[in-house]
């Protein structure tokens, strides 16, 4: 009601879209676009900054994490891998730079043909499994030495739902150095840290479950000793008599009777497992139902957290303080309109009382 106060009468303007907020949703379409189930699956963990692709590469899962500044597209998007990977496009922490794409990338760049070629580029060249932990950036270094960015394109600080976070499966572990390559005729001496098991000895045959101890197999039978000519010379004639030999030596004796007490507790065991069966059975049909429960929930867990982020962006500060400035327009536009007929009636009630005195 600015005519009571005699100023001029302002028309807040409605906030409309943005032209980077266009550009920015319509490079997010493009994402969508260019990489498409069911080789490459995008999801949107935070709307308009934080999205992962998902793809498989060789016998390999990958994960691209892709996480968009504020002033995206004026500045690149910055894209890590997960897991830790060994690639030349990758760098020491999982950024993408290799990608000439990405290096390059401007304002009227198409970030779902740069997101593709990085998917393209890794299923046709899959990367090897790297054992390093993953290390985030240190507070003071958003980037590594070799690619920082100009001062316009520095990295803003990441939201706090979008803090570097330890990979699961990769706890930190130390790196052991490994051991220089020995000259010829030299000794090679064990990691001090890591002495070097001994290797089992040639008679015995190790398993997961039990160390089995082989008879020794003699190099001098004494039983040849004691035999006539005529029986040396059976056993260098006859092959019957060489088994019949063989069989009657102490070490094959216990090398039978070793493997018919293996055998009969094999089959004890088999009959445990077999008993076992059902409980088994049953085991697995309750994971499978708290499985499909986990499943059910992590799909509620999801609608929900999406309806939690519209609702959030619709009562957010910048929603409200934009619908109460139409509002406040609309009421100016109406309390106007009522002065003006006002102020028009009681001219028309001043003229009539003239002509009348008159």
């Amino acid at each position: 009601m600015s005519w009571i106060f005699g100023l001029g009468r302002q028309q807040p303007q409605q906030p409309d879209t943005t032209s980077l907020e266009q550009a920015r949703e319509r490079q997010i379409q493009s994402l969508h676009k260019h990489n498409h189930p069911p080789a490459v699956n995008v999801i949107q963990v935070s709307r308009h900054v934080d999205y992962r692709v998902e793809f498989k590469s060789g016998s390999q899962q990958l994960r691209l994490m892709i996480q968009l500044p504020s002033e995206f597209p004026r500045i690149r998007p910055f894209i890590r891998v997960d897991p830790p990977v060994s690639h030349p496009w990758i760098d020491s922490q999982m950024n993408v730079v290799g990608c000439r794409a990405l290096n390059e990338f401007k304002m009227h760049s198409d970030l779902g043909k740069v997101v593709h070629e990085i998917v393209t580029e890794f299923q046709r060249s899959p990367p090897q499994p790297s054992h390093s932990p993953f290390q985030p950036y240190p507070p003071h270094q958003q980037h590594p030495p070799h690619q920082q960015l100009p001062p316009h394109q520095q990295r803003p600080p990441l939201p706090p739902h979008s803090q570097p976070y330890p990979m699961p499966g990769y706890p930190p572990q130390p790196r052991l150095p490994m051991p220089a390559p020995a000259a010829p005729g030299n000794q090679v001496h064990p990691h001090p840290t890591r002495p070097a098991p001994a290797p089992p000895p040639p008679t015995q045959r190790r398993s997961s479950q039990f160390t089995y101890n082989a008879p020794a197999i003699p190099t001098n039978f004494a039983e040849l000793r004691d035999m006539s000519i005529e029986e040396l010379g059976e056993l260098s004639t006859k092959p019957e008599k060489i088994l019949e030999f063989i069989e009657n030596l102490p070490a094959v004796k216990k090398l039978h009777d070793d493997r018919a007490e293996l055998n009969s507790e094999i089959e004890d065991q088999a009959k445990i497992n077999l008993e076992k069966e059902p409980e088994i059975q049953e085991k697995v049909e309750k994971l499978t139902e708290q499985h499909e429960i986990l499943s059910t929930v992590k799909r509620s867990f999801e609608d929900h957290q999406q309806q939690h982020l519209a609702l959030c962006q619709q009562y957010s500060n910048e929603t409200v303080l934009t619908n109460l400035s139409v509002e406040v327009q609309k009421i100016d536009e109406e309390s106007e309109t009522v002065a003006e007929g006002f102020l028009s009636g009681l001219t028309d009630h001043l003229y009539v009382a003239v002509v009348a005195c008159v």
